[in-house]
């Protein structure tokens, strides 16, 4: 499950639009939440080129003093201060010192915003953000900058069979199934109790004249994913209640077919409110390509997952089979 929390900050405003999503998962999975503030070499020297040694030194002290007092002003906050909470600061470079976090505090999420500001650098997709999610070995959940939350998500807590449901991108292949099982645990920690909900998409991509093809594709699609989707409403029926629904639709372009299907239909009463995906699949698409855009665009959040298995060559569709996504 998703128990520690691994909550990035670097003082600003920006950054901890993140704060109500994470503080919502640590409540939902019963965990706790680990914030981290990490001191860039700018922030130390503050474009102050002639400093002694011992000025530096002294330097870094009140900057681990500063941020220290600031994570705890956040760890006091009325939507904090009841949730078991842990603090850390370090020095250096913020995506680096993230992942190192995640590796020695065993956290099992990081849940961050798409922008903030860190010394004199701001945080953007193609920086820290898009770092992380990029090479964490654990999943990665990205609020956007100045995109309101979901309706769902802006609760304290669920109501009675309130469930969030999330959008999990699929191609067929083994690496982009291992989004499923962080969607299903997210899904339960944000829904009400022992609920959660998937919404199962493919997007198969066609041209004029492979449309007769597309849809023989798109037919084989839909039955895979039924299948799919019985056995995993199966698979946890002794557990937890899952609900799982599937599409399959044709797009010219696959990662505009994704970020359009969740945007229409995050209103609607079984509507995603979020989306999942991995980071690649077999069919190639990776940060560059499908699922970048999709983190650069989506105003939605993102739940990235760097898949672990890699594809053998059996897996990998050569040039003359049709690439799914």
């Amino acid at each position: 499950m998703l128990r520690t929390i691994l909550v990035p900050l670097d003082g600003s405003r920006c950054a901890e639009h993140a704060l109500p999503v994470a503080t919502r998962l640590a409540r939902g999975a019963k965990g706790s939440l680990l914030l981290v503030r990490v001191i860039e070499f700018a922030d130390i020297v503050c474009q102050t080129t002639e400093l002694a040694t011992r000025d530096l030194v002294e330097l870094s002290k009140r900057a681990r003093r500063s941020a220290k007092a600031y994570l705890n002003r956040i760890a006091a906050q009325e939507d904090v201060h009841d949730l078991p909470c842990s603090t850390r600061v370090v020095e250096g470079s913020p995506a680096q010192n993230i992942l190192k976090l995640v590796q020695e505090l065993h956290a099992d999420i990081v849940v961050m915003n798409s922008h903030g500001f860190t010394g004199i650098k701001q945080w953007t997709l193609g920086s820290v953000a898009h770092q992380v999610a990029r090479h964490n070995s654990t999943p990665t959940l990205i609020v956007r900058e100045n995109e309101p939350l979901p309706p769902l998500l802006m609760k304290r807590e669920p109501a009675a069979e309130e469930r969030l449901r999330i959008l999990v991108a699929l191609d067929g292949s083994s690496q982009a199934e291992e989004a499923l099982v962080p969607a299903i645990q997210l899904s339960l920690a944000l829904s009400a109790p022992g609920k959660a909900a998937l919404h199962l998409l493919t997007v198969v991509p066609v041209s004029l004249p492979g449309v007769i093809f597309a849809q023989n594709i798109q037919s084989k699609k839909k039955e895979a994913l039924t299948t799919l989707a019985a056995k995993l409403e199966a698979q946890g029926a002794s557990e937890y209640d899952l609900q799982v629904t599937t599409s399959v639709v044709q797009h010219t372009d696959i990662a505009a077919a994704l970020i359009t299907y969740a945007r229409e239909h995050v209103a609607q009463p079984d509507g995603c409110q979020l989306i999942a995906m991995t980071t690649q699949g077999a069919w190639g698409w990776f940060m560059g390509s499908v699922a970048e855009r999709v983190l650069n665009h989506t105003p939605l959040p993102l739940l990235m997952v760097r898949p672990l298995h890699t594809p053998t060559q059996q897996e990998r569709p050569d040039s003359r089979s049709l690439s799914i996504y």
